[in-house]
């Protein structure tokens, strides 16, 4: 039996054995003596590797407790005990790494290049070799599959990383999500936030839950799921979803807003955006509408939809929609210096007829004259005439054969008689909390970056910017 040549040093303790020359062969590193002996009567010494800060009982002829010898190895540590309630030891021989059990059989030979704890609670190894990493559990004694990177490790499921894409795959190797996705380096150690999906160049995060895309959507049961998040706090959503080339819509409880028929969608340049403001009836109760429009294209016709909360169509069968901007909310925005949009009213043309829908969604369009100008809608129907608000809310009922503008009011005639009435507000007539500003900084709650963090993250190219607004 070859014996254990114990070297006490000052400062860093290092343990040796000799060889049949006597020469000092195998450095064990720090090592301290423990106040027990064995059964036998040998006295036991804690061997410490400093690599990995453990310790494990040897005597002092190189025999683990258990009785097997450790010679042949330049360490030994000890690690846990596994599901055979049988201790597992890493071992190095050459500066190559492996791994034994309680007996010194051989469950991983000492061949990679470095295996260190990847959760030592769940008792999981991440192992590196020449090729790419695995992970090894240590209670079950099964390896995982090998990858370029294993990035995150939750729950049965993996990140992983292969050829610069990533995706999530079960230990056993079955994809969650096909490895293709994009890697978000910056994702705080939020998993919803570890990889990405892109969507007219525009980056979304995407992850597993419960076995559903999102924790909702049967992952198999789309070609592609996207979630797009409205607002900070996730309440306000919707799903853009594609299915054999063909997109479709659903709404934030994943109800199909329109299913897959489009043959393609538009949004406006700027991303999307809600529009919230106050609709009033004639007692002067008030409603608080939101909308965010996305256009969808079917044969050549177009469909306008609001996919904020139920979502529905809003206007279908179009032979041309567009995003546009009035006036005032283009000097507002130009003015406060705010992250510009590019639209708060949608135009129209249906049967040759133009039409608008505004920011909370109202359609003006059952007219026979509907001319925009000065942040108002005049309108004109049987020979009558009304106006209407930048919202779509009645200033003047259509029922009127000349309207006069004035400063202050309004001059209206109608069969011969001349009536008057004071203009609103400007506030009444066009709120401007309709446009909200879109920074990062109010979503700091979802997506945990402020604009100062996504300038840095992405040096202030535009087209790499993710949108959360």
């Amino acid at each position: 039996m070859k014996t254990i040549n114990i070297v006490k040093c000052t400062g860093l303790c290092n343990t040796y054995y000799e060889d049949e020359n006597h020469l000092l062969k195998g450095k064990w590193g720090g090592f301290r003596d423990k106040n027990q002996h064995t059964q036998d009567g040998k006295k036991l010494y804690w061997v410490y590797y400093s690599d990995y800060s453990k310790y494990v009982p040897i005597t002092e002829e190189g025999l683990f407790y258990n009785k097997f010898s450790c010679e042949k190895y330049d360490a030994v540590m000890y690690l846990a005990d596994n599901l055979a309630t049988t201790r597992t030891f890493l071992c190095e021989k050459n500066g190559k790494y492996g791994l034994i059990d309680g007996q010194g059989k051989v469950l991983l030979h000492v061949v990679y290049n470095y295996i260190k704890w990847y959760s030592s609670e769940k008792e999981i190894l991440l192992i590196k070799t020449e090729t790419g990493n695995f992970l090894y559990d240590v209670f079950l004694n099964k390896c995982s599959l090998v990858y370029d990177e294993i990035i995150w490790y939750l729950d049965e499921m993996m990140i992983v990383g292969q050829n610069g894409l990533y995706g999530i795959v079960e230990f056993d190797g079955k994809e969650l999500l096909p490895i293709k996705y994009e890697y978000n380096k910056y994702n705080n150690g939020n998993y919803h936030r570890t990889l990405f999906t892109q969507l007219k160049n525009r980056k979304y995060p995407i992850w597993i839950e419960d076995g559903k895309l999102y924790g909702m959507i049967e992952k198999n049961k789309y070609d592609e799921c996207i979630l797009i998040p409205l607002d900070g706090d996730g309440f306000n959503s919707f799903f853009i979803v594609k299915d054999k080339d063909k997109y479709g819509i659903l709404n934030q409880d994943g109800e199909e807003i329109c299913n897959s028929v489009l043959s393609e969608i538009y949004i406006s340049k700027y991303g999307f955006r809600i529009n919230s403001d106050y609709d009033y009836d004639d007692k002067g109760n008030y409603t608080l509408l939101k909308s965010t429009f996305i256009i969808g294209e079917i044969n050549g016709k177009y469909n306008l939809y609001n996919v904020v909360g139920k979502g529905k169509c809003i206007v279908s069968s179009c032979e041309k929609i567009d995003f546009i901007i009035d006036n005032m909310t283009a000097n507002t925005i130009s003015r406060l210096g705010k992250i510009a949009c590019d639209y708060n009213i949608i135009s129209f043309i249906k049967g040759k007829r133009k039409g608008y829908v505004t920011s909370i969604g109202k359609v003006i369009f059952d007219y026979d004259s509907i001319k925009m100008e000065n942040n108002k809608f005049y309108i004109e129907k049987n020979g009558k005439k009304g106006i209407l608000n930048i919202l779509g809310q009645e200033i003047i009922p259509c029922k009127y054969d000349e309207i006069v503008e004035k400063e202050h009011e309004y001059i209206m005639h109608v069969d011969g008689e001349k009536t008057s009435k004071e203009k609103p507000s400007m506030q009444n007539y066009y709120n401007s909390s309709s446009y909200e500003s879109q920074h990062y900084n109010e979503y700091g709650g979802y997506m945990g970056y402020s604009d100062e963090d996504i300038d840095t993250i992405f040096d202030g190219d535009p087209s790499a910017y993710w949108n959360i607004d």
